[in-house]
This record gives C-alpha cells, sequence and structure tokens, in this order.
C-alpha cells in the first residue's frame, strides 16, 4: 500500500509541467563566516518565498573581492546581485554595468521608509540608485 501510494504521487508530479528554475547568483565581498551562515538563512528564506529562484552565494575573501569581483565582471561572469562598498559602485555606473533601481524604488512599498541619507548614497554614482546602503 505504501508503495503504490508514493509510485502514486511520483507519477503525478511527473504529470504536472517542470516550473522553470531561475538561477541568481549573489557575490559578498564583505565576508566572514558568521556572516555568510545570516546570509545563507536570508537566502533560504528567499527561496522558499520565490518557489522556483535558486540564489548561489559567491563569497569572495575582502582582501581581494576588489580585484576578483572586477575580473569576474569583465570576464563576462557578471552577478545578478553584489555586495559592494558605494565607493565601487562609480567604476561599474560608469561602464554601464549595474543596472538602476530607481524603477524597482518607484514600485517598492518600503522605498518611503529609507532616509534621505541613505537615497543620497544610493544615488551618489550617476544621480540615479544603483545601489542601497545598508550600514
Amino acid at each position: 500500500m505504501k508503495r503504490a501510494f508514493l509510485a502514486a504521487i511520483f507519477a503525478s508530479l511527473l504529470a504536472v509541467p517542470a516550473m522553470a528554475q531561475v538561477k541568481l547568483q549573489l557575490v559578498e565581498v564583505i565576508t566572514s563566516p558568521e556572516r555568510t551562515e545570516v546570509l545563507k538563512g536570508q537566502v533560504a528564506a528567499f527561496e522558499k518565498e520565490n518557489p522556483g529562484v535558486a540564489v548561489d552565494i559567491v563569497s569572495l575573501p575582502w582582501g581581494q573581492a576588489f580585484e576578483k569581483l572586477l575580473t569576474m565582471i569583465q570576464g563576462g561572469q557578471v552577478p545578478d546581485v553584489a555586495e559592494m562598498p558605494e565607493r565601487w559602485s562609480a567604476l561599474y555606473v560608469g561602464r554601464n554595468q549595474l543596472e538602476s533601481l530607481e524603477p524597482w524604488l518607484a514600485k517598492w512599498d518600503e522605498t518611503a521608509q529609507l532616509t534621505d541619507r541613505t537615497m543620497q548614497f544610493a544615488r551618489a554614482a550617476g544621480g540615479k540608485a544603483f545601489l542601497i546602503p545598508y550600514g
């Protein structure tokens, strides 16, 4: 009975069209084992809320992060999300390698809660928000 039940469940899963799997890459540059574990927890919660989305975390050691991120991007391995100091953003904005967050901020319910200072940092490179500072 148990095997028949499991076989029926498996057969019904095969009959359902597979959901498109979206894979995102997140690069973190301010790393520590504890901090990475917190980030993994946040990603797990995000993935649970967004079935079909998987996030791959790439942790770059701080002392080499600037060069490694630049090398990744120049080599065509552009992450979907990158954590970086806001000072770095001008380099990528100047090369048209970051997407403006302005359209997303216009739709986001939480945008009104961001402080003027936060938005000043967000728009420091190019006059548009290309990042959201969190520290």
